[in-house]
């Protein structure tokens, strides 16, 4: 009688070890195809748990009728039912499709952010001249002098007019004033922000706003595969 129960136990033991093997796939990010390194992949069942290699590649101990959990920062989580042993790809949706779904609020500007610096000539020196009466005479105050930054009087002011309004839309749109407000630094945001910078038409328009423009402009640059967004060349020919 007892030998009859060590074989049962043996046998359900073998049974239980060689039903065990292991699912292999590989998971890639939904649209672009891209490996997704570092997703922790969870055995619900038997509560293995691994994660992926740099290609998005996975093996983990598993049985047909198992639940696997797919999980990652910045990706919906996933879970799938093995009804197979045969290698699996399991695409992760982006949870950053959206600007505002990574928190990007609204840009926030200081008192004065908007208020035009005064021109300064070579070694910092303001180019002006001191306010006179008609005889020449000093009556205090300065004012400024288009014609020595600019030539003539007939296009001084114009030519004021475009240095100032392109001076005032790379201060507000550059990568230190919108890196805190973007998923991205380095080389991708550099790409950004000179795909993107908006010309004067429409930074100036009554009914431009930031995060709106922003906004837009991500949903297209995401578009871009990832190893595209992060070279130099593809901003090159800019």
């Amino acid at each position: 009688m007892r030998q009859f129960l060590l074989l049962l136990l043996f046998i359900f033991c073998c049974g239980t070890v060689f039903s065990q093997g292991r699912i292999r796939g590989k998971v890639l990010e939904d649209k672009t195809y891209l490996g997704v390194p570092g997703v922790t992949v969870q055995n619900l069942s038997n509560k293995a748990t691994m994660a992926t290699d740099a290609s998005g590649a996975f093996s983990i101990v598993a049985k047909t009728g198992d639940m696997l959990k797919f999980s990652s920062m910045g990706y919906k989580a996933d879970t799938v039912l093995l009804t197979s042993m045969d290698i699996i790809t399991v695409y992760l949706t982006p949870e950053q499709n959206m600007l505002n779904e990574v928190k990007v609020k609204e840009l926030e500007f200081p008192p004065g952010a908007f208020a035009l610096k005064p021109m300064m000539g070579p070694l910092g020196s303001k180019v002006v001249r001191y306010q006179t009466d008609r005889n020449g005479n000093p009556i205090g105050g300065i004012k400024l002098s288009p014609s020595a930054l600019f030539g003539s009087k007939k296009t001084s002011e114009q030519k004021i007019e475009r240095y100032e309004r392109d001076a005032e839309i790379s201060r507000m749109f550059n990568v230190v004033t919108l890196g805190p407000y973007l998923p991205f630094n380095g080389q991708e945001l550099i790409n950004f922000v000179i795909l993107y910078k908006p010309s004067a038409e429409t930074f100036y328009n009554p009914n431009f706003k930031m995060t709106d423009y922003l906004n837009t402009c991500y949903q297209k640059f995401m578009e871009i595969p990832a190893d595209k967004r992060k070279s130099k060349e593809l901003v090159a020919l800019k």
